[in-house]
């Protein structure tokens, strides 16, 4: 179980149980089990269950053939583990025991894809969003824009 008040920091990677080979990881990892989660360019990797885990990483492959994917790095845990991550992609995190039945897996892309912009408040708007004939368009003072940038008005 999670020690009490604990707070993962970080985006969670899902991670699933894959219980033989062909089979497809539908079942979700109980989170107060095994959590994976990505914090800036650090994967940290934590077991609740008083285990030893061995994790194996595969980092995303240099030229994109499947058949010279890059060997993956391997690490045996108990507790928590932290690797940082070196090159841009989609990495597979598999996590095993020899006393499990199934293994437990989790794909994700390093950096992540979808990066926010922080909010900034102004006192009033600079830019005010028109739909016109099922077009968006934007207005700001007196001239409209399309949402690439050009100016029709």
């Amino acid at each position: 179980m999670q020690p009490a008040g604990y707070q993962p920091t970080g985006d969670t990677i899902p991670l699933y149980i894959k219980d033989g080979p062909g089979s497809s990881p539908v079942e979700p990892v109980d989170p107060n089990e095994v959590v994976a989660t990505l914090t800036g360019d650090r994967l940290s990797v934590y077991e609740y269950i008083n285990t030893e885990i061995t994790m194996t990483l595969t980092p995303p492959s240099s030229n994109n053939l499947p058949a010279r994917a890059p060997a993956g790095q391997t690490e045996t845990f108990h507790d928590s583990v932290t690797i940082q991550l070196t090159r841009e992609g989609t990495y597979s995190l598999q996590l095993s025991n020899p006393e499990w039945d199934y293994i437990i897996v989790g794909v994700f892309d390093y950096p992540q894809s979808s990066q926010s912009v922080g909010r900034t408040d102004a006192d009033t708007p600079v830019a005010r969003k028109i739909l016109r004939e099922g077009q968006l368009l934007l207005q700001v003072s007196d001239r409209i824009y399309t949402v690439t940038g050009m100016r029709i008005q």
